[in-house]
């Protein structure tokens, strides 16, 4: 029998893991922080690429790095993705962590 408060979703759409990360982030890693969450997402992506599993709008989130240095204004190539410019910029902890989420809703809408 599971708890309750435990909703359910499948693992088909990364944007839907992602959602569910974002309310809660201890239920897939050990804290919000920004290095779990990139490893968590790279996992993902291997998984997916290897074709074990088919997860939806994983190859949007290629584009993901490009939006986020436009945000961030870098004049510079970071080899880290994603993760090197927002933990250049914020940090990998909480700070770094929620400012992931916030591009990331924001690059969903556009």
């Amino acid at each position: 029998m599971k708890p309750k408060s435990i909703e359910k979703f499948d693992f088909d759409d990364i944007f839907d893991i992602l959602d569910h990360i974002e309310r809660k982030p201890g239920l897939f890693l050990l804290k919000p922080n920004l290095e779990l969450l990139y490893s968590f997402i790279s996992g993902i992506k291997l998984i997916s690429y290897s074709g074990n599993i088919d997860v939806k709008n994983i190859d949007k989130l290629d584009g993901f790095y490009d939006f986020v240095h436009q945000k961030l204004e870098l004049k510079y190539e970071n080899t880290m993705s994603w993760f090197g410019a927002i933990s250049c910029e914020y940090g990998i902890e909480i700070d770094g962590f929620n400012k992931f989420f916030e591009y990331l809703n924001e690059f969903r809408t556009e």
